[in-house]
């Protein structure tokens, strides 16, 4: 149920974006450039995704794996 609210939340975000007098992300941006602007957003949507799956599972990689404690694990880098 909470995966269907957020799927209808950022469909409605984006409708009202488009009607917006005054959008969060201008309309401009992708008229000028936009394939490099996609590529840009896409790119930058992968990057923090990556680091957030990194901050979720490194602490547990090291837990689980080699043994550590979890304090030891958040403490010393490998």
């Amino acid at each position: 149920m909470p995966l269907v609210i957020g799927v209808v939340m950022i469909g409605a975000f984006f409708v009202w974006e488009f009607f917006a007098p005054h959008p969060m992300v201008p309309r401009a941006l992708f008229h000028k450039a936009k394939k490099t602007m996609i590529i840009i957003l896409l790119i930058t949507f992968l990057s923090g995704g990556n680091f957030f799956v990194l901050l979720l599972f490194w602490p547990t990689q090291i837990y689980n794996v080699y043994g550590e404690s979890m304090l030891h694990a958040l403490i010393h880098p490998r």
